[in-house]
């Protein structure tokens, strides 16, 4: 579905990717993981237009992607979450999942805007419910406990209905009971259909969601494999496993 192949992404004389290829096959959960700088955001910013391509070639259903529009990336079926929590603090946890869900059902304009057809109703209401935010649909999202605002920015995600889902540090600040609901959310998510790429620290959660690992360290591809190889994978428990994140 995704492919990267040998991508390159240099800022002035640093190679923040270096060469870096690996595939996301439909329905899989892959976790990108590194230290701190290794390139693991970069590749998604990469992926999502928000950088150029220096070289190399990403394509996403057969679809050349190097050329498109950053702003065109969302209608290839593409979205994703970012490290910073971006919410409207002002609108429900329900308002904020409606702005970002598409509205395909013969409206355009205005109506798209003010129009609340039961098929968009449906699909919030739904997507609230496999976030664990049902109870919390008609709270601002400025009150949400900081796990709840990171499932609400998934759930914003998902309201696009995409075919992949790209998680940037999903779990960063959560306790540990939230990471166990979060857990729960990303396997819900894959059940359902979808397709995710996701970067996070927390260990506990790639090992416990992702099918396959691609390692990252000073921004060339590492280590790829199922969690348990790259657990026990020497290079890689000497460059990020038996570290400590600062």
């Amino acid at each position: 579905m995704l492919v990267l192949d040998q991508i390159v992404k240099t800022f002035g004389g640093i190679r923040a990717v270096d060469g870096v290829s690996f595939e996301v096959n439909r329905g899989e959960i892959v976790a990108l993981i590194g230290p701190n700088g290794s390139g693991k955001s970069t590749t998604l910013n990469l992926i999502t237009r928000v950088y150029p391509l220096t070289s190399g070639r990403i394509t996403f259903d057969h679809r050349d992607l190097t050329q498109l529009a950053t702003h065109k990336i969302i209608h290839t079926g593409i979205a994703r979450t970012f490290q910073n929590i971006r919410l409207f603090n002002n609108l429900t946890v329900w308002e904020n999942v409606w702005v970002a869900a598409r509205q395909d059902h013969g409206h355009t304009g205005w109506q798209r805007w003010f129009r609340k057809d039961r098929a968009t109703r449906d699909w919030i209401d739904e997507i609230l419910g496999y976030c664990h935010l049902d109870a919390r649909r008609h709270d601002l999202a400025g009150n949400l406990s900081f796990g709840e605002a990171r499932r609400l920015e998934v759930a914003r995600g998902m309201a696009t209905n995409p075919t992949l889902l790209m998680l940037d540090e999903p779990a960063a600040g959560m306790s540990g009971s939230e990471i166990g609901e979060l857990i729960d959310t990303i396997r819900t998510l894959q059940q359902r259909g979808a397709t995710i790429l996701l970067i996070d620290h927390v260990l506990d959660l790639v090992m416990n969601v992702a099918e396959r690992v691609v390692v990252l360290n000073f921004g060339r591809k590492l280590a790829e494999g199922p969690p348990a190889q790259i657990q026990a994978n020497a290079e890689v428990r000497a460059a990020y496993l038996g570290t400590k994140e600062t």
